[in-house]
């Protein structure tokens, strides 16, 4: 695909999420709307003596709710898969207009005590089994450079990999 083609289909699901977002507004009030009416029906079933007609609405009322929020639901996921097209299309535009920048290394420096990860897992520190796979496909350090960087033999990752 070419820049055009990324970005008609980026306008294409930019006008498809316009339409959505009206369809959910529209579809929330009704919602508001009926559920409403759900409480005042229950509040005339109660003065009518329950009679078989206002059951007959309640559950009409019950019924059209549960419709409008399953296709609430179907708008929302539709919505979520537009806006991650959109993503998708516009790292693909930036990627081949040469904008695309490499993702910033994370240091060991600028973690903090709250990061979730324990260092035993030697998944984002440096000198990691992530960062010599990273290294080697950039092609900043060769296979036998690391071999004699102690810091990479010492790590059980990396150091099978050198085997």
């Amino acid at each position: 695909m070419e820049h055009t083609e990324f970005t008609n289909q980026i306008e294409k699901h930019k006008t498809r999420l316009k339409r959505n977002y009206i369809a959910i507004e529209i579809i929330g009030y009704l919602k508001l709307l009926l559920s409403l009416m759900i409480g005042a029906s229950l509040s005339y079933l109660f003065f009518t003596d329950f009679k078989t007609g206002t059951i007959v609405i309640i559950l009409a009322e019950v019924l059209a709710v549960t419709v409008l929020w399953i296709y609430h639901d179907k708008l929302r996921s539709k919505i979520n898969h537009s806006n991650e097209i959109i993503v998708i299309y516009k790292g693909h535009m930036y990627r081949l207009s040469g904008i695309w920048e490499a993702f910033p290394r994370v240091e060991q420096s600028a973690l903090d005590e709250t990061f979730n990860i324990p260092e035993d897992q030697d998944v984002v520190v440096d000198l990691s089994f992530i960062d010599f796979m990273e290294r080697m496909h950039k092609g900043q350090i060769s296979a036998e450079e690391q071999k004699e960087t102690p810091a990479y033999a010492k790590n059980p990752a990396t150091k099978f990999f050198l085997m």
